[in-house]
């Protein structure tokens, strides 16, 4: 197989510097005027993405021209690749419709898995509002109290959809990391699989991000109830000095490769995107408008009342980032793609 050296130090590069990029303001544009957008929500309401999302569409028209309204519109289903596909192929393509989407939808695209009706790399990518902090995280008391138990003794793990991030980083922690974890798919959002936590039905959920935590269940986390085993990310977060980083547990080269591919969708965070075919020049409007509202200090103040850190990377960033992942050598896609498929049972 081809070395993977560069390819990985590639990810490490762009994960730990996703940041913005210069936007240049562009021309007015009579086209605008007066339109209403499309904001599909790749989610149920009420969960972190359809948060954000509805936050965005609420103070994006202040820096858009023309008296714009934004009216989202949530399209749930196989972990954002409904939407995905609604967008590259039935949406409007003048710039009037857009999406917030999972970002395991990127990885979908770009391994051409089932369902997948797009190609990531060819979509228009305008910005997401955060680099995500994700955690595998069990209910106390629980069947085992850290990763290395886990990785010994069955854990029930609730999870949605395989291209969501509660299954897929379940299941890259099965698949890779030797984790005992049932995971237990079908649950209707992240939601639903944190009172499916708090019920007894599961033991936790993985690939769930900081933010969302934070604006969702941070009292559970105030009061001690939650065990966080492992962090899903190519650096160390300071928030998390004592909490094992998955990448660090790796054994082989080879699964520090797999893991490097398939955890540098964390510093995507919570994609906005437009179809491929939107003119470059709107899409410049686009992007430039929703790096304003990044800087907007009435957005700022909502995402802080709900607990929403704003970390944001600019559409060209993640362009650029698809673009490297694409690059990637087929042996180490090949060799994710089965990682991110979840085993009906971590015991033989």
């Amino acid at each position: 197989m081809a070395s993977l050296k560069s390819p990985i130090m590639a990810i490490v590069a762009w994960s730990v510097a996703a940041a913005a990029s210069a936007q240049t303001e562009p021309a007015p544009d009579p086209f605008w005027n007066g339109r209403t957008m499309k904001l599909i929500i790749g989610a149920d309401a009420g969960g972190g993405y359809d948060q954000v999302g509805r936050v965005v569409a609420q103070h994006m028209p202040r820096h858009m021209p023309g008296s714009v309204r934004i009216l989202p519109q949530n399209m749930p289903g196989a972990g954002g690749v409904r939407a995905t596909n609604f967008l590259a192929n039935l949406a409007e393509k003048d710039g009037t419709a857009i999406a917030v989407l999972n970002r395991g939808v990127i990885y979908a695209g770009l391994l051409q898995s089932e369902g997948a009706q797009y190609h990531s790399e060819k979509l228009n990518w305008i910005g997401s509002p955060s680099q995500e902090v994700s955690l595998c995280v069990l209910w106390r008391p629980g069947p085992v109290e850290t990763f290395r138990q886990a990785q010994q003794k069955e854990v029930m793990i609730g999870g949605t959809s395989p291209n969501d991030d509660t299954v897929a980083l379940a299941a890259t922690m099965q698949n890779v990391l030797g984790a005992k974890f049932r995971i237990i798919k079908g649950y209707k959002s992240g939601t639903e699989v944190s009172l499916a936590m708090e019920r007894g039905e599961v033991n936790g959920r993985c690939g769930w991000s900081w933010t969302s935590l934070q604006a969702q269940q941070s009292q559970w986390y105030d009061d001690g109830k939650l065990n966080i085993i492992v962090s899903m990310g190519l650096t160390r977060n300071p928030l998390f000095p004592d909490v094992p980083l998955a990448i660090d547990m790796a054994t082989t080269d080879e699964q520090r490769q797999v893991l490097a591919f398939i955890l540098a969708r964390q510093a995507m965070g919570r994609p906005f995107v437009a179809p491929a075919e939107t003119p470059p020049a709107r899409l410049q409007t686009l992007r430039t408008a929703f790096w304003q509202t990044m800087e907007d200090p009435e957005f700022l103040a909502e995402m802080k009342t709900l607990r929403f850190d704003v970390d944001p990377v600019s559409g060209e960033k993640l362009q650029k980032s698809i673009e490297d992942l694409k690059a990637i050598p087929r042996a180490l896609m090949d060799q994710a793609e089965k990682a991110l498929i979840a085993r009906p049972s971590a015991v033989p």
